[in-house]
Protein backbone atom coordinates (compact mmCIF):
# COMPACT_ATOMS: atom_id res chain seq x y z
CA UNK A 1 0.00 0.00 0.00
CA UNK A 2 2.85 2.33 0.83
CA UNK A 3 4.42 1.62 -2.57
CA UNK A 4 1.15 2.48 -4.31
CA UNK A 5 0.98 5.78 -2.45
CA UNK A 6 4.51 6.66 -3.55
CA UNK A 7 3.63 5.84 -7.15
CA UNK A 8 0.59 8.09 -6.97
CA UNK A 9 2.64 10.96 -5.60
CA UNK A 10 5.25 10.50 -8.33
CA UNK A 11 2.53 10.41 -10.97
CA UNK A 12 0.93 13.54 -9.56
CA UNK A 13 4.24 15.42 -9.48
CA UNK A 14 5.13 14.31 -12.98
CA UNK A 15 1.83 15.48 -14.44
CA UNK A 16 2.11 18.81 -12.62
CA UNK A 17 5.57 19.30 -14.14
CA UNK A 18 4.14 18.60 -17.59
CA UNK A 19 1.60 21.38 -17.21
CA UNK A 20 4.03 23.85 -15.63
CA UNK A 21 6.63 23.51 -18.35
CA UNK A 22 6.09 24.38 -22.01
CA UNK A 23 5.27 20.81 -22.95
CA UNK A 24 7.38 19.89 -25.92
CA UNK A 25 5.14 16.82 -26.17
CA UNK A 26 8.22 14.68 -26.56
CA UNK A 27 8.79 12.87 -23.24
CA UNK A 28 11.88 10.81 -22.49
CA UNK A 29 10.32 7.66 -21.07
CA UNK A 30 13.72 6.41 -19.90
CA UNK A 31 13.19 8.50 -16.78
CA UNK A 32 10.18 6.33 -15.93
CA UNK A 33 11.96 2.97 -15.98
CA UNK A 34 12.67 2.92 -12.20
CA UNK A 35 8.91 2.97 -11.56
CA UNK A 36 8.46 -0.55 -12.93
CA UNK A 37 5.19 -1.71 -14.53
CA UNK A 38 3.29 1.37 -13.48
CA UNK A 39 5.40 3.31 -15.99
CA UNK A 40 3.16 1.88 -18.75
CA UNK A 41 0.16 3.50 -17.12
CA UNK A 42 2.05 6.79 -16.75
CA UNK A 43 3.07 6.67 -20.41
CA UNK A 44 -0.57 6.25 -21.40
CA UNK A 45 -1.59 9.24 -19.28
CA UNK A 46 1.20 11.37 -20.72
CA UNK A 47 0.19 10.39 -24.24
CA UNK A 48 -3.39 11.42 -23.56
CA UNK A 49 -2.29 14.68 -21.97
CA UNK A 50 -0.11 15.42 -25.00
CA UNK A 51 -2.99 14.82 -27.41
CA UNK A 52 -5.35 16.98 -25.38
CA UNK A 53 -2.77 19.74 -25.25
CA UNK A 54 -2.46 19.74 -29.03
CA UNK A 55 -6.06 20.85 -29.21
CA UNK A 56 -5.83 23.14 -26.18
CA UNK A 57 -2.93 25.23 -27.50
CA UNK A 58 -3.01 25.25 -31.33
CA UNK A 59 -2.43 28.99 -31.65
CA UNK A 60 0.67 28.94 -29.50
CA UNK A 61 2.23 26.16 -31.55
CA UNK A 62 1.48 27.98 -34.80
CA UNK A 63 3.02 31.11 -33.31
CA UNK A 64 6.22 29.14 -32.78
CA UNK A 65 6.17 28.25 -36.48
CA UNK A 66 5.50 31.77 -37.75
CA UNK A 67 9.08 32.46 -38.92
CA UNK A 68 8.87 29.33 -41.10
CA UNK A 69 5.29 29.82 -42.29
CA UNK A 70 6.31 33.00 -44.13
CA UNK A 71 8.81 31.04 -46.25
CA UNK A 72 8.08 28.98 -49.38
CA UNK A 73 8.84 25.79 -47.43
CA UNK A 74 10.66 24.40 -44.41
CA UNK A 75 11.99 21.10 -43.11
CA UNK A 76 11.34 18.99 -40.04
CA UNK A 77 14.79 19.87 -38.70
CA UNK A 78 14.01 23.60 -38.95
CA UNK A 79 10.69 23.10 -37.13
CA UNK A 80 12.35 21.08 -34.37
CA UNK A 81 14.81 23.91 -33.80
CA UNK A 82 11.78 26.03 -32.83
CA UNK A 83 10.52 23.34 -30.47
CA UNK A 84 7.87 21.89 -32.80
CA UNK A 85 8.04 18.13 -33.14
CA UNK A 86 7.47 15.84 -36.12
CA UNK A 87 4.25 14.60 -34.53
CA UNK A 88 2.85 18.13 -34.26
CA UNK A 89 3.61 18.77 -37.92
CA UNK A 90 1.68 15.63 -38.83
CA UNK A 91 -1.22 16.83 -36.72
CA UNK A 92 -1.40 20.17 -38.50
CA UNK A 93 -1.23 18.52 -41.91
CA UNK A 94 -4.37 16.57 -40.95
CA UNK A 95 -5.94 19.75 -39.56
CA UNK A 96 -5.36 21.58 -42.85
CA UNK A 97 -2.92 24.12 -41.45
CA UNK A 98 0.15 22.73 -43.22
CA UNK A 99 0.88 21.06 -46.55
CA UNK A 100 3.39 18.23 -46.95
CA UNK A 101 5.41 18.91 -50.09
CA UNK A 102 7.68 15.90 -49.84
CA UNK A 103 9.63 13.75 -47.43
CA UNK A 104 10.23 15.99 -44.41
CA UNK A 105 9.24 19.19 -46.26
CA UNK A 106 6.24 21.36 -45.33
CA UNK A 107 4.68 24.75 -46.01
CA UNK A 108 1.76 26.81 -44.76
CA UNK A 109 -1.61 25.96 -46.27
CA UNK A 110 -2.76 29.58 -45.98
CA UNK A 111 0.27 31.73 -46.81
CA UNK A 112 0.39 32.60 -50.49
CA UNK A 113 3.63 33.82 -52.00
CA UNK A 114 3.78 37.07 -53.92
CA UNK A 115 4.44 35.29 -57.20
CA UNK A 116 2.47 34.37 -60.29
CA UNK A 117 0.05 31.66 -59.17
CA UNK A 118 1.20 29.19 -61.82
CA UNK A 119 4.79 29.37 -60.52
CA UNK A 120 4.08 29.34 -56.77
CA UNK A 121 4.71 25.60 -56.45
CA UNK A 122 7.93 25.95 -58.45
CA UNK A 123 9.25 28.59 -56.02
CA UNK A 124 8.43 26.30 -53.08
CA UNK A 125 10.16 23.40 -54.80
CA UNK A 126 13.30 25.35 -55.66
CA UNK A 127 13.61 26.65 -52.11
CA UNK A 128 14.42 23.06 -51.07
CA UNK A 129 16.84 22.34 -53.93
CA UNK A 130 19.47 25.08 -53.56
CA UNK A 131 21.85 23.40 -56.02
CA UNK A 132 19.15 22.82 -58.63
CA UNK A 133 18.51 24.74 -61.86
CA UNK A 134 15.18 24.87 -63.68
CA UNK A 135 15.66 23.23 -67.05
CA UNK A 136 14.07 21.70 -70.17
CA UNK A 137 10.26 21.83 -70.41
CA UNK A 138 9.78 23.91 -67.25
CA UNK A 139 12.48 26.39 -68.28
CA UNK A 140 11.13 26.59 -71.84
CA UNK A 141 7.73 27.51 -70.41
CA UNK A 142 9.30 30.16 -68.18
CA UNK A 143 10.89 31.74 -71.27
CA UNK A 144 7.67 31.25 -73.29
CA UNK A 145 9.49 29.02 -75.79
CA UNK A 146 6.98 26.16 -75.68
CA UNK A 147 3.29 25.55 -75.14
CA UNK A 148 3.84 22.09 -73.72
CA UNK A 149 2.55 21.38 -70.24
CA UNK A 150 4.13 19.05 -67.73
CA UNK A 151 2.78 17.79 -64.42
CA UNK A 152 6.35 17.77 -63.12
CA UNK A 153 9.00 20.42 -62.63
CA UNK A 154 12.16 19.60 -64.58
CA UNK A 155 15.11 20.40 -62.33
CA UNK A 156 18.77 19.91 -63.23
CA UNK A 157 20.91 18.65 -60.35
CA UNK A 158 24.61 17.77 -60.08
CA UNK A 159 25.56 14.23 -61.09
CA UNK A 160 26.91 13.66 -57.57
CA UNK A 161 23.67 14.64 -55.85
CA UNK A 162 20.98 12.21 -54.79
CA UNK A 163 17.62 13.04 -56.43
CA UNK A 164 15.30 14.90 -54.04
CA UNK A 165 12.25 12.98 -52.83
CA UNK A 166 9.65 15.60 -53.65
CA UNK A 167 6.28 15.48 -55.31
CA UNK A 168 6.00 16.66 -58.92
CA UNK A 169 9.78 16.92 -59.42
CA UNK A 170 11.59 15.37 -62.36
CA UNK A 171 15.30 15.58 -61.55
CA UNK A 172 17.77 15.55 -64.46
CA UNK A 173 21.41 14.87 -63.63
CA UNK A 174 23.71 17.17 -65.61
CA UNK A 175 27.46 17.68 -65.49
CA UNK A 176 27.61 21.37 -66.33
CA UNK A 177 25.18 23.49 -64.29
CA UNK A 178 27.07 26.76 -64.65
CA UNK A 179 26.88 27.11 -68.45
CA UNK A 180 24.05 29.52 -69.21
CA UNK A 181 22.88 29.66 -65.59
CA UNK A 182 20.91 32.79 -64.66
CA UNK A 183 18.05 33.75 -62.32
CA UNK A 184 14.45 34.85 -62.77
CA UNK A 185 12.71 37.02 -60.21
CA UNK A 186 9.35 35.65 -59.09
CA UNK A 187 7.83 37.98 -56.51
CA UNK A 188 10.30 38.21 -53.65
CA UNK A 189 12.25 35.14 -54.74
CA UNK A 190 14.99 34.40 -57.25
CA UNK A 191 15.02 30.99 -58.89
CA UNK A 192 17.94 29.54 -60.83
CA UNK A 193 17.18 28.73 -64.46
CA UNK A 194 19.15 28.17 -67.66
CA UNK A 195 19.04 31.03 -70.15
CA UNK A 196 16.99 30.65 -73.36
CA UNK A 197 19.95 29.57 -75.50
CA UNK A 198 20.99 26.84 -73.07
CA UNK A 199 17.39 25.67 -72.85
CA UNK A 200 17.18 25.31 -76.64
CA UNK A 201 20.46 23.39 -76.85
CA UNK A 202 19.35 21.10 -74.00
CA UNK A 203 16.06 20.53 -75.81
CA UNK A 204 17.99 18.99 -78.71
CA UNK A 205 19.87 16.80 -76.22
CA UNK A 206 17.02 15.55 -74.03
CA UNK A 207 13.66 16.23 -75.69
CA UNK A 208 12.11 15.23 -78.99
CA UNK A 209 13.27 17.01 -82.12
CA UNK A 210 9.88 18.62 -82.76
CA UNK A 211 9.87 20.38 -79.38
CA UNK A 212 13.47 21.51 -79.85
CA UNK A 213 12.91 22.93 -83.34
CA UNK A 214 9.76 24.80 -82.26
CA UNK A 215 11.66 26.30 -79.31
CA UNK A 216 14.48 27.41 -81.60
CA UNK A 217 12.06 29.04 -84.05
CA UNK A 218 10.19 30.81 -81.28
CA UNK A 219 13.49 32.06 -79.87
CA UNK A 220 14.39 33.45 -83.30
CA UNK A 221 11.03 35.20 -83.55
CA UNK A 222 10.82 36.62 -80.02
CA UNK A 223 14.41 37.41 -79.12
CA UNK A 224 16.50 36.85 -82.19
CA UNK A 225 19.23 34.22 -82.45
CA UNK A 226 22.52 34.76 -80.69
CA UNK A 227 24.61 32.61 -83.03
CA UNK A 228 27.80 32.91 -81.00
CA UNK A 229 26.15 31.85 -77.74
CA UNK A 230 24.21 29.00 -79.35
CA UNK A 231 27.33 27.72 -81.11
CA UNK A 232 29.43 27.93 -77.94
CA UNK A 233 26.82 26.08 -75.88
CA UNK A 234 26.36 23.42 -78.57
CA UNK A 235 30.11 22.84 -78.85
CA UNK A 236 30.59 22.67 -75.08
CA UNK A 237 27.70 20.23 -74.68
CA UNK A 238 28.72 18.25 -77.78
CA UNK A 239 25.59 18.54 -79.85
CA UNK A 240 25.38 19.66 -83.47
CA UNK A 241 22.49 22.05 -84.08
CA UNK A 242 24.07 24.17 -86.84
CA UNK A 243 21.71 22.91 -89.61
CA UNK A 244 18.70 23.80 -87.45
CA UNK A 245 20.10 27.26 -86.66
CA UNK A 246 20.58 27.96 -90.37
CA UNK A 247 17.03 26.80 -91.14
CA UNK A 248 15.52 28.86 -88.31
CA UNK A 249 17.36 32.00 -89.37
CA UNK A 250 16.25 31.91 -93.01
Amino acid sequence: MRSTGIHRKLLHRYLVCLFIHKLNYEVCFDTLKPLGNISLFIQLIISLVGNVTLYMRPKKILEQLQPLLQRPSFTIAEAEELGVSRRMLGHYVKAGELLRLGAGIYCSAHHHLTVDFQWEDLVRTMSQIPTGVVCLVTALRLWDLTDEHSSEFWIAIPTTQWPPRMQHVRPVRMRNLELGRTTIRQGDWDIAVFDPERCVVDAFRYLNIETAVKALKRLATQRGLNFRKLSTYAKTLRVNITPYIITAST
